[in-house]
């Protein structure tokens, strides 16, 4: 009985890789002869209609080289001009959400104006930043890249548990490391600081005396920045215009 059942399978094996080696060849000609057309622009659907799909399931801002890499017929030139057709036409519709430019891409936002119905639904816990991680913060943002000793000596205190509250959630990143003796750490900001706070790309920072004033209003009069750390944020040596953008 197992010597047939054996034999069974051995023979249906044979002529099933018979029929394979002797398709195989057919098939592949086949598909070469029809692709074209399967993936042709004519039979896709619109390109408006394919970047709304990519940007709604996109759990982070869509930069223009990933969006062609899902879309390799279309050229660069005629996605940024597709998107920004679409950004026109939310922003006359009035609609609820809109496209935005922030972390070197493009993400689909809800309407700032409906941001108390969203939290009124969704309810979300809040995530507040202390005084000591916006001052540490602003300090890397306008100075990158900086050393930690850098970021002590303008606060004037320790910031090591500052700093590792930034890396775990992911507001600021380690770059490198200098040449100094010890080779201590440089710091700068990561996407996701982009992301959070709305901006293109670092170069879209406000001046930093204006950082100082927004921090002052942000958060609480005992929680003031130190006038030591606004007047550095306010000095001229930290223009956004030195910042290394390169390492972002």
């Amino acid at each position: 009985m197992l010597r047939c059942a054996a034999s069974f399978v051995i023979a249906a094996y044979h002529k099933y890789a018979s029929f394979l080696r002797i398709c195989a060849p057919c098939l592949q000609t086949f598909y070469e002869a029809i692709k074209d057309d399967v993936f042709s622009k004519d039979a896709m659907p619109p390109l408006k209609t394919i970047l709304e799909s990519l940007l709604l399931v996109s759990e982070e801002p869509l930069t223009l080289d990933k969006i062609k890499s899902a879309l390799p017929s279309a050229d660069i030139k005629e996605i940024r001009d597709t998107i920004q057709k679409l950004k026109e036409e939310y922003n006359h519709a009035e609609r609820g959400f809109h496209i935005a430019e922030v972390a070197g891409g493009y993400q689909f936002r809800t309407h700032p104006d409906c941001a108390l119905y969203i939290r009124n639904l969704l309810k979300p816990s809040p995530q507040h930043l202390s005084a000591a991680a916006l001052e540490t913060l602003a300090i890397v943002a306008y100075k990158q890249p900086v050393m930690r000793s850098d970021i002590e000596h303008l606060r004037g205190v320790d910031a090591g548990g500052v700093m590792r509250m930034l890396l775990d959630r992911k507001l600021i990143r380690i770059l490198g490391r200098k040449e100094l003796p010890g080779r201590p750490l440089l710091y700068g900001t990561t996407r996701f600081f982009l992301e959070v706070f709305g901006l293109k790309d670092i170069k879209e920072l406000p001046a930093p005396g204006d950082m100082a004033d927004m921090m002052t209003r942000g958060i609480s009069a005992e929680n003031t920045p130190e006038p030591s750390t606004a007047a550095a944020l306010s000095s001229p040596e930290n223009t956004p215009a030195q910042i290394k953008i390169s390492d972002l």
